[in-house]
């Protein structure tokens, strides 16, 4: 599948989704009627924000409202999870954010929300680790590299 693909269908399941998440009172309110903000719990400028912005701009034109990010950073990624969690449900506050306050953090500390507390509506993104050393390491890959690590294991 081409990353374009990805993209499609990614932009095609967030639109679904927002527009599942709209459980308007009155049966004549349009939705959406106002921006929906994405709250991102990194700095600006990182990969998580940078792509979520992307998509947030392919979006927009899809739902004909805007999207408007607030970046929430602190607790690796808990002060903006927990804003998400604490928000009104009404589809106008969704989130972007990679899996680790969702699967990790949890199990680590104390975090204000629960696994309850939130639904995924869409994987946008993915994104490849890369393992690497300097160069006159004595290792080229990653069987090597636990070898050298067990032969020197201070």
């Amino acid at each position: 599948m081409t990353n374009r693909t990805r993209w499609l269908i990614s932009i095609s399941v967030l639109a679904i989704g927002l527009a599942g998440l709209a459980m308007p009172t009155r049966a004549e309110r349009k939705f959406p009627s106002r921006p929906i903000q994405m709250v991102i719990p990194t700095a600006p400028g990182g990969g998580t924000d940078i792509s979520l912005r992307m998509l947030a701009s392919l979006v927009e034109p899809i739902l004909g409202s805007r999207i408007v990010i607030v970046n929430k950073t602190g607790g690796d990624g808990t002060v903006g999870m927990a804003a998400i969690t604490e928000a009104k449900p009404d589809g106008y506050t969704i989130g972007g954010l990679w899996n680790a306050p969702l699967t990790m953090t949890p199990h680590m500390f104390a975090v204000p929300y629960k696994p309850t507390s939130y639904v995924a509506i869409s994987h946008a993104t993915s994104a490849p680790l890369v393992f690497c050393t300097k160069k006159d390491f004595p290792a080229s890959n990653g069987k090597e590299f636990i070898a050298e690590l067990k032969k020197q294991p201070d």
